[in-house]
């Protein structure tokens, strides 16, 4: 399995306001295993890319960005999107230029644009909020997440490793 919605729009209430779904791995002191947030993300968030379906170097990044997507307790919708860039550009390890050459590629190129089209003006000042304060978090953790080479995380619980990382999920809700 792995990520990204395919050409569906980030979920916007008529009033502009961001769709939320709360997931149990979204709370800092999740007991879910990392596998087992990543099974509860890809169960309840429907439309995501498979894995299977895409070339092999753009589907293991797509992957490596749903895992971040757990990690960090972010959600699918524009602002969940917003903050989780801020995440993986100042608190992993590694480099996520494949992933982020892959956002161009074919497959992926509707992505931005459903993204960009789901804007509406009242949510600058979350976006601004909530991506500012990611930036701040990453900046303080103890120890930036891999974002490439989690495996060995799969069966620690969330809580466990926010802690160890020094991760604080952001309450967007």
């Amino acid at each position: 399995m792995a990520s990204t919605t395919v050409s569906s729009r980030p979920r916007v209430e008529p009033s502009g306001e961001f769709a939320r779904k709360t997931m149990a791995y979204q709370s800092q002191d999740s007991s879910l295993t990392l596998r087992e947030g990543l099974e509860e993300y890809f169960e309840r968030i429907p439309g995501l890319m498979d894995e299977a379906d895409l070339p092999r170097d753009l589907g293991s990044g797509l992957h490596s960005h749903d895992v971040a997507h757990v990690v960090f307790g972010c959600d699918t919708s524009l602002l969940g999107e917003a903050v989780l860039i801020r995440w993986s550009l100042f608190g992993v390890t590694g480099s996520i230029r494949p992933y982020l050459t892959g956002l161009r590629r074919r497959e992926t190129r509707g992505l931005f644009r459903d993204a960009i089209a789901g804007f509406r003006p009242n949510m600058l000042w979350s976006l601004v909020k909530f991506a500012t304060l990611a930036i701040v978090r990453s900046l303080r953790m103890r120890e930036r997440w891999p974002f490439e080479g989690y495996e060995p995380y799969l069966d620690q619980p969330l809580s466990e490793i926010r802690k160890r990382f020094g991760i604080r999920v952001l309450e967007m809700g």
